[in-house]
């Protein structure tokens, strides 16, 4: 079910962006079937949870239509949510790396099944989670320089931190508490 539902959003977003003609389609196709492909070898070492697959593969679709729903003056990821500090795009960041904090822990734990997760440990998970949400910031400075897309600029790159430190600090405490 898990496939079809990551094929399924996939052939989706592919049609509607490319139906609605937006720019960022191939490269955000190209962009998640590398990332869902690194998570299926990492999860045959590993063996993520199902819920973890499952809200990875939200995060993917809900980070499709991100970049491709036309909103405003540009794309969903700009829609202000709520006041002025709330954006779809701070939302998206905040779960995401939150739940990639999460398979952070899962790979750790399957690596080394004797770890205990204390306060240090839970730090230290989320800053692994700080450290996939920095490598995304990296992707999208790239981006930025390599295909002339407008990922939003030094701001956007200190909210998505801010909404990624969020998230990870968000799901550390919540591995903390659960394995007391």
């Amino acid at each position: 079910m898990l496939l079809g539902f990551a094929a399924v959003y996939l052939v989706g977003w592919t049609v509607y962006g490319l139906a609605v003609g937006a720019d960022a389609t191939i490269a955000y196709v190209v962009t998640v079937v590398i990332v869902i492909g690194l998570v299926m070898l990492l999860d045959q070492r590993v063996g993520f949870s199902p819920w973890i697959l499952w809200a990875l593969a939200v995060w993917g679709s809900a980070h499709m239509a991100g970049g491709l729903v036309p909103f405003g003056e540009g794309v969903l990821y700009n829609a202000n949510l709520a006041g002025t500090v709330i954006h779809y795009d701070r939302v998206v960041h905040a779960f995401g790396f939150g739940v990639a904090t999460v398979a952070c822990w899962e790979t750790l734990a399957a690596i080394e099944p004797s770890v205990v997760m204390t306060p240090g440990m839970a730090a230290l998970v989320a800053l692994m989670g700080m450290g996939v949400g920095a490598a995304n910031e990296v992707v999208e400075f790239a981006a930025s320089h390599l295909f002339a897309s407008n990922v939003g600029g030094y701001e956007n790159t200190g909210w998505d931190l801010v909404a990624n430190l969020l998230g990870c600090t968000v799901a550390a405490t919540a591995i903390y508490v659960r394995r007391r």
